[in-house]
């Protein structure tokens, strides 16, 4: 864990740099930190988990670049920006939840080669070119459910080119059923676009009911999703599910 003191002193950001390449480090806690620096924790291989806490507000470039140990990654709804690079190369990541940020800058999560899933929350602003560059097992970018009609900014804020690298029309989009049938739906409109149809096939009406990582028991009646990104009424056989962000072995 990191923070909220050492000694008495606040905690507050994690200097640049100041565990690049450490291999020793398989979790991460940060409480009460608003800033991760540039390359902190880039190459850190054996890093597992990370836990970004509540008040994190900027994450620099490339901060976790290269740390092919993740499986999932959480940025909470008070971050203003994830940096330039800052997941870049992290191969091992196959979930990606936007509860916030406003801006994802450029080359982000560019390279995580097993990326199956985006689920993305109401305070997503910009997301931008290449961001998800070069992530040929994205299968769905998914919508919070918090999203309200005409109000939402993600689809005017996406970048032509965040998505390339990938088989065209790969892509499914989940969006809130109360989009359904709205004048002006900005994901119809994304699906459509000429932009946008390389990596976006369809739009699917069910959205997602959030993005935190709840808990949840596969047993009850919570948004469920295999791990090739299908929405699933129900868990039927053994097997790894996504439900409400969460992993579950079953």
């Amino acid at each position: 864990m990191i923070g909220p003191s050492v000694d008495g002193v606040p905690v507050e950001a994690v200097g640049d740099s100041l565990f690049m390449g450490n291999t020793s480090i398989r979790s991460l806690r940060l409480v009460g930190v608003s800033r991760v620096g540039q390359r902190s924790f880039h190459g850190c291989a054996n890093l597992g988990s990370v836990d970004l806490g509540e008040d994190l507000l900027l994450m620099g470039v490339s901060a976790f670049e290269g740390c092919t140990g993740l499986y999932s990654v959480s940025v909470p709804r008070q971050t203003n920006v994830v940096g330039q690079g800052a997941f870049r190369g992290c191969k091992g990541v196959e979930y990606v939840y936007l509860d916030g940020p406003e801006v994802v800058q450029e080359d982000a999560f560019a390279g995580c080669e097993n990326l199956r899933m985006v689920l993305v929350g109401p305070d997503v602003k910009g997301v931008r070119s290449q961001a998800f560059a070069d992530c040929p097992n994205l299968r769905v970018l998914a919508f919070n459910n918090d999203c309200e009609p005409g109000l939402f900014p993600f689809a005017w804020g996406l970048a032509t080119d965040a998505f390339t690298g990938m088989p065209d029309g790969s892509i499914v989009v989940h969006a809130p059923e109360k989009y359904r049938g709205v004048s002006g739906n900005p994901y119809v409109q994304m699906a459509e676009d000429p932009r946008y149809t390389k990596f976006a096939k369809n739009v699917v009406y069910d959205g997602t009911t959030g993005v935190e990582g709840i808990e949840a028991d596969a047993d009850k009646d919570h948004d469920i999703f295999d791990v090739s990104g299908r929405k699933l009424r129900n868990v039927t056989n053994k097997g790894v599910y996504i439900i409400n962000g969460k992993k579950v072995v079953k």
